[in-house]
């Protein structure tokens, strides 16, 4: 008897409470949809964490994550995020971003990079066009090679009197900072600008010379001039 009256207890419970329940679980849904959405979207975007792609301006070749380019030459790379419930990514933001690059909203990388070196990129996609809504951040690599020094005016051969001044010059461009080195023969002289003068030549200063030009892109040296 005593199980009858409690298992009566609980139906007539359950009768009362369950139409309320049942009006109540699809709030419960709408209020956490919201977050469900975002751990969605950080999810399957962290899938695609590696599955960056690039464009080359040049040939069109696609590359991955990292990506490598030569400063001085022009540069083009399109980032693209796909998530399963919002499709891809609307709008794109970056952090440290290289000198000479800038990013559009609609995740193109253009420019001419200006500085070798490895920079690890942080990049936001977004829900909306406008750069708001859910997001996920990203890391992306851009490893940029400096294009040794390119000699525009190499040093040219002189004849002068003994006793007079004699001066050989070089104009040279690259990625700063630009060092120089003259060399007579094979020995390492002292001189390292641009130009290396004789304010009164002697017979002992008689021989061949050329320089070595530094920049972070790598080293040049100009032919011998006499």
């Amino acid at each position: 008897m005593r199980f009858r009256r409690i298992f009566s207890l609980l139906t007539a419970l359950w009768l009362q409470f369950a139409p309320l329940l049942t009006r109540l679980e699809p709030v419960a849904a709408s209020v956490a949809q919201p977050i469900v959405m975002l751990l969605r979207w950080l999810a399957s975007a962290t899938v695609v964490s590696g599955a960056f792609h690039a464009v080359s301006a040049a040939t069109g070749i696609t590359t991955a994550n990292p990506v490598s380019g030569t400063t001085g030459v022009p540069f083009a790379y399109r980032i693209a995020v796909n998530s399963r419930e919002y499709g891809n990514g609307k709008a794109y933001t970056a952090k440290n971003i290289p000198p000479g690059l800038k990013l559009s909203l609609n995740g193109n990388f253009t420019g001419t990079p200006t500085a070798s070196g490895t920079f690890n990129l942080s990049i936001t996609a977004w829900q909306d066009s406008n750069a708001s809504g859910f997001n996920a951040t990203l890391p992306l690599v851009f490893t940029f090679i400096g294009k040794p020094p390119t000699i525009v005016t190499p040093p040219q051969n002189l004849t002068v009197n003994v006793g007079t001044k004699a001066e050989f010059t070089v104009a040279a461009t690259g990625e700063a900072p630009l060092t120089y080195r003259w060399i007579k023969e094979d020995i390492e002289l002292a001189t390292i600008t641009t130009n290396l003068t004789f304010a009164s030549a002697t017979a002992a200063n008689a021989g061949r010379y050329r320089v070595r030009v530094t920049s972070p892109g790598g080293i040049t040296l100009s032919d011998f001039a006499t």
